[in-house]
């Protein structure tokens, strides 16, 4: 493929719903054009994809920014490749979907030990992410309501708690959600 087009990028999704990439640690993706690999996983609420081991531990939320280290966020960390979090949700049907989001979100923006200092360096913006859905889908709300064009100011509230600057997108009405 970059035989043909050099400037293409190749995307390497994790496992597991795509929602880990710990194999990078052993295995990476090596190509004969350089600096082309961008890794990408999903992750989602245990109301979304049951995740028992996860949010049962006694350590919930506390658990989570270790168990993000080790299943994506090293590459981040070690800048082994760009990263990309290509879809996230949660359903916020129960109070741990909240206390997940909020500590994602938290994650994404440097604050990988779980803290209020973020490690990010003076302009860094940390991991490259895309909220899910913008419509509500399959039972989990959207960050549009299921009128698809007013804003969920709840949904909104989390993303835009952690990145006050998000990407401004607007509905049909030509209104910036």
């Amino acid at each position: 493929i970059l035989a043909r087009n050099s400037k293409l990028l190749v995307i390497v999704e994790g496992t597991g719903w795509g929602s880990t990439l710990a194999s990078v640690a052993s295995q990476t993706v090596n190509l004969l054009v350089p600096n082309k690999v961008v890794y990408s996983l999903q992750l989602y609420s245990n109301d979304t994809v049951p995740q028992a081991a996860i949010f049962s531990d006694p350590t919930f939320p506390d658990n989570l920014p270790a168990r993000w280290d080790i299943a994506f966020g090293f590459i981040f960390k070690k800048q082994i490749a760009p990263l990309y979090i290509s879809e996230f949700a949660a359903a916020l049907r129960n109070p741990s979907d909240t206390v997940w989001i909020e500590s994602f979100t938290h994650y994404l923006a440097g604050y990988f030990d779980g803290g209020n200092v973020s490690s990010l360096e003076e302009g860094s913006l940390g991991i490259s992410w895309t909220a899910w859905p913008i419509t509500p889908y399959g039972g989990i709300k959207g960050i549009l309501q299921t009128d698809w064009l007013s804003v969920d100011s709840a949904r909104m509230s989390l993303l835009n708690s952690t990145f006050p600057s998000p990407s401004l997108i607007s509905n049909q009405t030509g209104v910036a959600i």
